[in-house]
């Protein structure tokens, strides 16, 4: 150890510890000295044919017309090939995929 490691670590006590949680000596620290859950919890799972269901509940409320059509015109448009060379410009209040002509003589 170089004079500096020695000062750090007279400093830092060595890095000893007089305690920890309470106990001393070679401390074994178990789930319950941290608030921990024991390694015997069974942690449930759901099967993935319940969270289809409660999938599809949250999406059968009565507001779910209105909701759809909010969400819809804040999407972007779905584009195919046909949409190449497009660009997207808000049209009557929705995003859609258009073509922009030439402006003076120069194609976009």
């Amino acid at each position: 150890m170089n004079l500096m490691e020695a000062a750090i670590a007279a400093k830092l006590g060595g890095g000893a510890v007089s305690s920890v949680n309470g106990q001393t000596g070679a401390v074994v620290l178990g789930a319950s000295d941290v608030g921990a859950l024991p390694d015997s919890t069974v942690i449930p799972t759901v099967p993935s044919n319940e969270i289809a269901a409660n999938t599809a509940a949250r999406h059968t409320h009565s507001n779910k017309s209105t909701l759809d059509t909010i969400t819809a015109a804040k999407l972007l448009p779905g584009v195919t090939a046909s949409d190449n060379d497009k660009f997207l410009r808000v049209v009557s209040g929705a995003w859609a995929a258009v073509t922009v002509p030439s402006a003076e003589s120069n194609s976009f």
